[in-house]
C-alpha cells in the first residue's frame, strides 16, 4: 500500500483488477466484466496489431510478416493472442505473475498454442532469442524513464536484422503545473498514493498508475546510436496528454 515501486502496483493492478488495469474502462472493472465485454476487449487488440502491422508494411517493410514476436507488458495477454494468430511464436512479457497467468488462461481458451509467458525485469533476463517484431503499447507511461529507456535499448539488442520495434511513448502532458506537482507526489512520496485514495473515497490499497513523460529526441538519438536510422512515427494529441507511436526497423 505505502511502495513507491510502479512495478509493485501494476503486480497489485494484475491481482485485483487486470482488465481495467489495461484498458482504464468501467465495463472492464473486474465486478463488471461479462463475455459481451470480455469480446470486446480482445477483439481491441486485435485491431491494434492489424494496424500496426498494416503501418510497418506501408512506410518500413512491405510484406513484414513476422515469425516470432515480443509484446512487452503483456497484461491478460490481449495484443499477445492477436500477435500467436500471425506468427510462429509469440512471448509475452510482464511484471505481474497474476496478469500471466490470466494470459494463459485466456490462451487456452481461446486454443492459442503458440504463446509463451514470461516474468519481467529490468534486464529482460527470461527473454531467450531474437525476434522480428517487438511491441509494446499503453505501457512505457508505467515505466519511470531512467528504467525505460534501458528497456528500450534491452528491446533493440532483441531485434533480427529487418526487425521491427513498435513502441508508443508518452511525450507531454497539458496539465496545470500544479496537478503535474501533486501527481509526481502522489507517485514518489510514501503514503501520498494512500491519502489521495482516501480524499477520492476510494479503497486506501487501489495502486497508482503513473503517467511518465519521456524526451522523445533523446529516444530517436538512441535508436540512431543503437544503428537504427529507418524510423516512421505516428503523433497523437488528446486532451490530457500526447503520445508517439514510433516504428523502428533494423537495417537488414
Amino acid at each position: 500500500m505505502f511502495s513507491t515501486d510502479p512495478s509493485k502496483h501494476w503486480r497489485r493492478w494484475g491481482s485485483s483488477d487486470p482488465y481495467y488495469a489495461v484498458l482504464t474502462s468501467d465495463e472492464y472493472r473486474s465486478d463488471r466484466l461479462d463475455e459481451k465485454a470480455r469480446a470486446e476487449f480482445f477483439a481491441t487488440g486485435e485491431q491494434c496489431i492489424t494496424e500496426a502491422l498494416a503501418t510497418i508494411r506501408d512506410h518500413l517493410a512491405p510484406g513484414f510478416a513476422p515469425e516470432r514476436c515480443l509484446d512487452f507488458g503483456c497484461g491478460v495477454g490481449r495484443l499477445t493472442l492477436a500477435l500467436a494468430r500471425r506468427a510462429n511464436e509469440a512471448v509475452g512479457l510482464d511484471v505481474s505473475p497474476s496478469m500471466l497467468a490470466e494470459a494463459q488462461r485466456n490462451a487456452t481458451a481461446a486454443g492459442v498454442t503458440n504463446a509463451v509467458w514470461l516474468e519481467s525485469d529490468a534486464t529482460l533476463s527470461k527473454v531467450t532469442g531474437t525476434f522480428d517484431l517487438v511491441y509494446s503499447i499503453i505501457v512505457f507511461h508505467h515505466i519511470r524513464p531512467e528504467l525505460g529507456m534501458n528497456l528500450l535499448r534491452r528491446q533493440l539488442e532483441l531485434l533480427r536484422p529487418g526487425g521491427v520495434l513498435a513502441v508508443q511513448l508518452l511525450y507531454a502532458l497539458h496539465q496545470p503545473a500544479p496537478i503535474k506537482a501533486a501527481r509526481w507526489v502522489q507517485a514518489h512520496v510514501p503514503l501520498a498514493n494512500m491519502v489521495v485514495n482516501a480524499a477520492k473515497r476510494r479503497p486506501l490499497a487501489t495502486p497508482n498508475m503513473e503517467a511518465n513523460v519521456y524526451d522523445l529526441p533523446a529516444v530517436l538519438e538512441m535508436l540512431q546510436d543503437c544503428g537504427i536510422h529507418t524510423t516512421y512515427v505516428e503523433l497523437t494529441r488528446e486532451q490530457a496528454c500526447s503520445h508517439a507511436m514510433i516504428y523502428a526497423r533494423r537495417p537488414a
